[in-house]
């Protein structure tokens, strides 16, 4: 079993304490490790989703 989880700003505007739009954190857990990686993408707001995604997806197939 794992366990994958992705927030971040996709936008289209910011947040309030400054971070980008395109910051994105992807997650993973199963029984042996716990890790996140910090990427910031660009694009507008489907095209940040998209690279998102295919984080998440890249993540499973490099620790699984």
């Amino acid at each position: 079993d794992i366990a994958v989880s992705v927030t971040g700003l996709a936008g289209p505007g910011g947040d309030d304490k400054g971070n980008p739009v395109g910051l994105v954190f992807v997650g993973y857990a199963d029984d042996k490790r716990i890790t996140s990686r910090r990427f910031v993408f660009s694009g507008n707001r489907e095209e940040v989703r998209n690279q998102a995604v295919e984080a998440a997806l890249k993540l499973i197939l490099e620790l699984n």
